[in-house]
């Protein structure tokens, strides 16, 4: 007889931090982004930020690129406020 004996080590959160999270999503008119804080939905946008108007990331990249940048600076301790400014800088097409 075989006996087999596994241990799985488990990193646990450490309930005093907020762990951020991002995620594109697709969506009827294109491409969006989610942010999780602590696996709670924190952001969800759906439009490309800082633009007037109602339109969508063309790509899947682009919405990864903007979603990555505001959570940054939501790991920094800042608010995620998206420029025109930023967008230029990661040449989103607006």
């Amino acid at each position: 007889m075989i006996f087999i004996y596994s241990k799985f080590i488990r990193k646990e959160k450490d309930p005093g931090k907020v762990y951020f999270e991002m995620k594109t999503i697709q969506t009827s008119a294109g491409w969006g982004y989610e942010i999780y804080a602590n696996d709670s939905l924190y952001i969800r946008q759906e439009n490309i930020p800082a633009i007037e108007g109602k339109k969508s990331f063309e790509t899947k990249e682009e919405a990864s690129t903007i979603g990555n940048l505001a959570l940054e600076k939501l790991k920094k301790g800042n608010i995620p406020q998206i420029t025109t400014r930023d967008l230029d800088s990661c040449h989103i097409h607006k």
